[in-house]
C-alpha cells in the first residue's frame, strides 16, 4: 500500500456500489432534498409514515425521509429506482450516514443499509397507497347499501337515507382513502416552492409526456387492433405536411424481443390458437401478478397467452403493469411519432414574465398521472386543482392541441368557473367564426362582439419558419382583435359563468357624493355604454355591423 493512503474497510454484505450504477453521487442535492422533507415538507412525510409505520416488528433502520431525499436526488429523468438510491446512500461520507441512521457501527465494522432494505420500503410506500391501502373514515355507498368500511357490515339500505346523509357517505379530500401518492406528491411540490422562496406567477402552462413503462409488452397487433379514446382513427389520418407519419404495430417500451423470439411467438400463438378456446389458463404462481382482467380475444401476437388482457375501463393491458396502456408519443431526438406504452405525465408549468421582462423560469408546480392515451381534459382539470389547493393562483393557462381538441363543455367551462382564462392552439377545422348569441361572435373558441372588425375575425394561424417581422405583425394583429374579446365576470348562482363586454369598466371610481368620475379597465369605446363619455381617448370605436 502506498503511503498517504488509508485502508479502507468495507462493511458485510451490500456495502459496494453496482458495477451498473455510477459510483457518483450527488451528496449536496441529497442534503437539500433532506433539508426540504425535515422542513416544509415535514407534514408531508409525517401523512406517509402513518401508513407504512403500522407494520409490525423491530425498527427500520431506513427512515422514510432519507429514502425519499435519496430518490429525489437520485432520480434520473424523473424516474426514481431503488437501486439508485441505494447506490447514492452507500457512497455518502461516514458522518453523514450515521447522522442519517443509515450506517451502524459495530465491534467487526459497519453495517450500511442494503439495497434489499431500500426496495422493502420503496413497496411499503408504493403499498400503503395502493387504492384499498387505507380504510374509509365514514361509512360508504356499496351497491344498494350502506356498509361500515371497516367490518363490511350492512348499516342500512342506501335508498333509505336522506340527500344529506348520502353526501356524508362520499370521500373528501380529508378521507385517508382518498389520500394517494398523486396528492402527496403535489403537495410536496408546493412545499418546495415554499421552501426555497420562489415568487408566484399567475401565468402556466399544461403539457403532457408518455412515460414508457419498463415492463416489456407482452402482446401487440396492427392499428386496427388498438383503441385510443381520445384519437379512434388517429393510425389513419393523413399527416401535414412535413410531419412524421405515427408508426404502426407493436408498442414499444421495455426490452425489444429479438427477431428469433418473435417468431417463437408467432408459433406459440398459433398453437396455442389451434387449441380449444375455452382451454385452462396457467394458475397463477405467488410471484406472479394477477391479471388485470379477462383476456382478450383477437389476432394479436402474444409472448404470453393471456395477453392483452382487458382491463377495468375497457382497454386492452399489454404488459405486466396493470395501469399502462398505449398512447402517442411525439418525435424528438432522432425519434418518429409512434406508439408506446406507458403513462401520460400532465404536468402544470410557470410560464410568463416577471416586471422586468425576464422569463418565469419552467418550474413544475403541479402533475397528474394516467394511463397512456387516456382522457386529456380530467387530467388537465386535476392538474390545476392540484395547483390551486396549494395555494396557486392560475389565472392563464397555455394548452396545445392535446388538450383543445374537446366540446367546451369539458375543458374550457369547468376552466370558466376556476376562474382560469385558456390559450389554446386550434387545430385547422376550429378556426372558424360562427354567431353564438344575437350580438355575440364565437371566434377560435372565444367571444368576442359583432363589433370586431371583419378583417381581425379570420386571422390565420403562427406559421412555423416565418420571419421575426411577420411573426410580430400577426401578433400585433391578434392583439388588436382581443380588445374586443368578452371577459369573464365569475359565475351566476347556478353555477353557469358570466362575461364581461369590452366596453364594460372593470371598476367604477367615485367622488363623494357619489358620482362616478373615472372607469378602469374598459378596452373599447361603446356608443350604447352609459359611461362613454368616461372612456380614455384613443381606444378603438365600435361600429356596429350586421350579424354573420
Amino acid at each position: 500500500m502506498s503511503k498517504g493512503k488509508r485502508s479502507v474497510t468495507l462493511g458485510p454484505r451490500h456495502s459496494r456500489v453496482p458495477a451498473n450504477v455510477p459510483a457518483r453521487t450527488n451528496k449536496k442535492a441529497f442534503k437539500t432534498a433532506l433539508a426540504l422533507l425535515r422542513g416544509d415538507g415535514a407534514p408531508v412525510v409525517a401523512r406517509v409514515e402513518e401508513r407504512v409505520n403500522h407494520v409490525q416488528g423491530r425498527n427500520r433502520q431506513l427512515q422514510v425521509d432519507v429514502l425519499l431525499a435519496a430518490a429525489i436526488a437520485s432520480a434520473r429523468e424523473g424516474v426514481m429506482e431503488p437501486r439508485r438510491a441505494s447506490a447514492l446512500l452507500r457512497g455518502l461520507g461516514s458522518s453523514t450516514q450515521i447522522d442519517c441512521g443509515i450506517r451502524v457501527v459495530k465491534v467487526h465494522g459497519a453495517d450500511v443499509v442494503s439495497e434489499g432494505q431500500v426496495r422493502y420500503l420503496f413497496d411499503q410506500i408504493a403499498k400503503a397507497f395502493l387504492p384499498d391501502g387505507a380504510s374509509h373514515d365514514h361509512p360508504v355507498v356499496d351497491g344498494e347499501h350502506v356498509v361500515n368500511p371497516d367490518t363490511g357490515d350492512i348499516v342500512a339500505p342506501a335508498d333509505t337515507l336522506t340527500v344529506e346523509q348520502l353526501v356524508a357517505c362520499e370521500c373528501t379530500s380529508a378521507c385517508p382513502a382518498a389520500l394517494s401518492a398523486e396528492h402527496l406528491g403535489n403537495e410536496l411540490i408546493g412545499a418546495t416552492w415554499t421552501h426555497f422562496g420562489i415568487p408566484d406567477t399567475s401565468t402556466w402552462a399544461v403539457d403532457s409526456y408518455l412515460l414508457v413503462s419498463h415492463y416489456s409488452p407482452r402482446s401487440w397487433g396492427d392499428a386496427a387492433t388498438m383503441e385510443f379514446p381520445d384519437e379512434p382513427a388517429a393510425m389513419t389520418r393523413t399527416p401535414a405536411p412535413g410531419q412524421p407519419k405515427a408508426k404502426a404495430g407493436k408498442p414499444r417500451g421495455g426490452r425489444k424481443p429479438s427477431a428469433g423470439t418473435k417468431a417463437a411467438a408467432v408459433n406459440a400463438h398459433n398453437d396455442w390458437a389451434n387449441t380449444q378456446p375455452d382451454a385452462p389458463l396457467q394458475p397463477n404462481s405467488s410471484r406472479k401478478r394477477p391479471p388485470a382482467g379477462p383476456t382478450a380475444a383477437g389476432d394479436f401476437t402474444r409472448l404470453d397467452r393471456e395477453f392483452p388482457q382487458i382491463g377495468a375501463d375497457g382497454r386492452l393491458v399489454h404488459t405486466v403493469d396493470p395501469d399502462a396502456r398505449n398512447g402517442f408519443r411525439g418525435a424528438g431526438r432522432s425519434r418518429r411519432t409512434e406508439i408506446a406504452n406507458g403513462r401520460d405525465k400532465h404536468a402544470l408549468v410557470a410560464s410568463g414574465m416577471f416586471g422586468d421582462g425576464t422569463p418565469f423560469p419552467a418550474f413544475i408546480r403541479s402533475y397528474c398521472l394516467t394511463p397512456g392515451g387516456g382522457d386529456k381534459t380530467a387530467a388537465c382539470l386535476a392538474a390545476v386543482e392540484h395547483a390551486q389547493a396549494g395555494g396557486a393562483a392560475v389565472a392563464e393557462l397555455s394548452l396545445d392541441r392535446g388538450y383543445t381538441n374537446e366540446p367546451a363543455v369539458n375543458l374550457l367551462a369547468p376552466m370558466i368557473e376556476r376562474g382560469v382564462r385558456l390559450v389554446m392552439d386550434h387545430k385547422q377545422h376550429q378556426h372558424r367564426t360562427r354567431l353564438h348569441a344575437p350580438g355575440v361572435l364565437e371566434i377560435d373558441g372565444n367571444f368576442y362582439t359583432d363589433a370586431t372588425p371583419v378583417g381581425l375575425r379570420e386571422l390565420p394561424a403562427h406559421a412555423k419558419n416565418t420571419s421575426t417581422k411577420a411573426r410580430r405583425e400577426l401578433s400585433a394583429r391578434y392583439d388588436q382583435r382581443a380588445v374586443y374579446m368578452f371577459r369573464p365576470n365569475g359565475t351566476t348562482d347556478t353555477g353557469r359563468p358570466r362575461f364581461r363586454g369590452p366596453a364594460m369598466p372593470d371598476r367604477l371610481v367615485r367622488n363623494r357624493g357619489g358620482t362616478v368620475t373615472k372607469t378602469l379597465g374598459v378596452k373599447v369605446s361603446c356608443p350604447n355604454s352609459e359611461y362613454q363619455h368616461l372612456a380614455p381617448a384613443g381606444l378603438p370605436r365600435l361600429w356596429l355591423t350586421p350579424d354573420l
